[in-house]
């Protein structure tokens, strides 16, 4: 049966930053596998409810209108369980700066921030680019799936740390974790009096048996010092049109947060991107399960045909997420040599795992958000080149 997440939609000339960027760097047209959207043609609940903007002929500002926090709430609910109230919604263009803001708002030059690694880099980037010192809680590799070092997290936070930054689920490394993992973070927190800011975009991208649980939704002290960011943008794949849900429960770290968006300039929403927050929590479930069992089986896919033809490459076990995290060290390459082979041999773009960390040297990351033939052509031709190595 066809699916429609197979139609492969051609984003070179687009000003893409997925495409086109390194395009532009490097003259060569390869697939490229490395920023985090998809490649998929767009949900039609989400291209009507653009049309209807259109139709509108004008697109002057736009108020942040009631059915924002309508939908976010009805979302969080329905969807993870987590009950909210409207009044806890503050509304950011993209989480990095909502983060990038919250860290110079409720933490003093020099303070420390506790990040878990390999991990998203741009976190990294927002700490020590205003200021702060990030400590890294190097993640436990164990049985091919990674572990919070809960011992050494306890003994690495000081008087001087104010915040932890978590990702759930994790990227890069496809962690969702369990109920009784958050739990422990937040024992941990309430002992040193941390705010945690949980970055929770991929909430929606779990695997069949895995669940997320939003780490306020767990208990009232964690209600009280977690800042949740979610946003529609990575599960419905709209990240081009910036829109976030910040949930704050606290009230004093709420007005915080808020008249330091305000101080930001951030106000006033595109015109598309409430009507489009409606579509993606009220009318494309449908869709996002369809797209959830895909990126599942593209991951099953890439397992099953490492295992088969390419036992250089070990895939680490996932839970979730679009990324697959791959060990490469069997290949016996420096980054630059990686990044040489990857681009210039297999015409594959790549994120070396270097960037996201301790723990990152001798990994891969590669984005599973794309056709399942186009995963299938560059795998063969990765065989082939591999071949050429042996």
């Amino acid at each position: 049966m066809s699916n429609e997440l197979d139609v492969f939609v051609e984003r070179y000339g687009t000003d893409c930053a997925k495409w086109d960027e390194p395009y532009w760097e490097t003259g060569q047209k390869i697939d490229y596998y490395g920023v985090a959207d998809m490649d998929f043609v767009t949900a039609k609940p989400i291209m009507d409810a653009m049309y209807k903007v259109l139709e509108r002929k004008n697109f002057g500002y736009t108020i942040l209108n009631k059915s924002f926090t309508e939908d976010v709430s009805y979302w969080m609910e329905h969807y993870h369980n987590f009950k909210i109230e409207k009044e806890d919604i503050l509304f950011a263009p993209r989480i990095g700066m909502a983060i990038a803001i919250m860290i110079n708002e409720l933490t003093e030059i020099n303070d420390e921030i506790l990040i878990f690694s390999p991990g998203y880099s741009p976190l990294h980037d927002f700490v020590v680019k205003n200021n702060r010192i990030a400590i890294e809680n190097e993640l436990i590799k164990k049985d091919n799936k990674y572990y919070i070092d809960f011992e050494k997290l306890d003994s690495q936070i000081t008087t001087k740390t104010k915040i932890m930054l978590l990702v759930s689920p994790h990227n890069p490394v496809g962690r969702v974790w369990t109920k009784e993992e958050l739990l422990k973070i937040g024992e941990i927190a309430k002992k040193h009096n941390l705010i945690i800011i949980s970055d929770e975009v991929h909430s929606e991208l779990t695997f069949k048996n895995y669940r997320h649980y939003p780490i306020a939704s767990l208990n009232d002290d964690l209600k009280s010092r977690t800042i949740t960011c979610n946003s529609v943008t990575k599960a419905f794949n709209v990240p081009g049109l910036m829109g976030s849900n910040i949930i704050i429960s606290n009230e004093n770290l709420r007005n915080k947060v808020k008249d330091a968006f305000y101080k930001m300039g951030l106000h006033n929403p595109n015109p598309f991107i409430i009507p489009v927050i409606n579509a993606c929590y009220r009318e494309c479930e449908d869709w996002l399960l369809n797209t959830k069992n895909y990126l599942e089986e593209n991951y099953n896919f890439l397992k099953n045909y490492l295992e088969e033809n390419i036992k250089e490459l070990k895939l680490v076990d996932s839970e979730g997420t679009y990324l697959a995290w791959i060990d490469i060290r069997d290949l016996n390459m420096t980054r630059e040599e990686v990044e040489k082979f990857f681009s210039e041999k297999v015409k594959m773009g790549i994120y070396t795992g270097d960037g996201f960390g301790l723990g990152g040297s001798g990994f891969i990351r590669l984005n599973l958000a794309t056709q399942r033939e186009r995963l299938k052509e560059s795998l063969e031709v990765l065989k082939e080149k591999i071949d050429e190595l042996r």
